[in-house]
């Protein structure tokens, strides 16, 4: 595999797997604030 190519997919991993944990504490967050339409809607994005 192509040196740019492995850091492209790295860096697109390592993006993915933020933006996955994000979406996972937005929703625990309007979870407990009573949000569970938003809770749901965030754990199913992420």
């Amino acid at each position: 595999m192509r040196i740019m190519t492995e850091q492209n997919l790295r860096d697109a991993f390592s993006g993915e797997s933020q933006a996955h944990m994000k979406y996972l504490l937005y929703g625990a967050v309007a979870e407990k604030e009573g949000l569970d339409n938003v809770a749901r809607l965030f754990k199913a994005i992420a």
